[in-house]
């Protein structure tokens, strides 16, 4: 138990905290990834903008960490976020949360974890969502 509370010290120490607005956005899709997020409480929506509609991607609660790719990789953020309704975030620059990342290997682990099993779930996802569209023109052929 010592060495979880020195992690979740190091994390908290690191970070500020954040309130967010409902309906107010609070990062951009492809504007330089300066953060990383963790939904404390509420809910946001992870969102792209397609033929000037919203198409919501998912909806991120307690303990969802956002931006940890686009950081990490250092490339544009691919969607943007905005609360669905009144939130609570940490919020820890690029160079904390990679600092945070090489003080705790127990973290970085589950970090990578998550962020890995949620890009392979997306993958299977266009990728059955492909065949199903494949399908579909085959038959009307």
């Amino acid at each position: 138990m010592g060495s979880l509370w020195m992690a979740l010290e190091c994390c908290w120490s690191l970070a500020k905290s954040r309130s967010i607005l409902q309906e107010k956005c609070c990062s951009r899709k492809e504007i330089s990834p300066t953060f990383v997020l963790l939904v404390l409480t509420g809910k946001l929506q992870v969102f792209v903008e397609r033929q000037r509609r919203d198409l919501v991607l998912t909806d991120a609660g307690p303990g969802t960490i956002l931006g940890e790719l686009a950081v990490l990789c250092g490339i544009p953020r691919s969607a943007s976020v905005r609360a669905s309704e009144n939130s609570a975030v940490l919020q820890w620059s690029a160079a904390a949360f990679r600092s945070l990342l090489l003080r705790d290997a127990f973290l970085s682990e589950r970090i990578f974890r998550e962020s890995l099993r949620t890009l392979i779930e997306k993958e299977r996802s266009l990728i059955d969502s492909l065949i199903r569209s494949q399908g579909s023109s085959n038959q009307s052929a």
